[in-house]
């Protein structure tokens, strides 16, 4: 167990080719089939992670009146220029939360 704490603390998912960005019980539970070959219950994995101090977080606050229009122009026009511009830079998109330090 403390492998794969260790490994959830110290890496990101993608890091051991899981089709993950960030950690959830389903990718560690990948992880742990993926590692040691065998199949543990999602209940299992959210008990060691209680016991480890490490609970699923929720956003502090919500968009209770997000525009759809805007999120469409968004995902359609705005960030797909944002990665091209970055592709042509050869530039890293980097994507932070209220906990964020930049």
């Amino acid at each position: 167990m403390e492998t794969i704490k260790a490994a959830i603390i110290k890496y990101k998912p993608n890091y051991f080719k899981l089709p993950y960005s960030l950690w959830s019980r389903e990718a560690i539970q990948e992880f742990i089939k993926q590692k040691y070959g065998m199949e543990m219950p999602l209940t299992t994995i959210t008990n060691y992670l209680r016991r480890w101090g490490m609970t699923c977080q929720r956003p502090a606050k919500r968009a209770i009146k997000q525009s759809a229009t805007a999120v469409k122009e968004f995902q359609e026009v705005t960030f797909p220029e944002i990665v091209s511009k970055a592709k042509k830079e050869d530039g890293m998109i980097l994507f932070g939360d209220e906990r964020t330090n930049i």
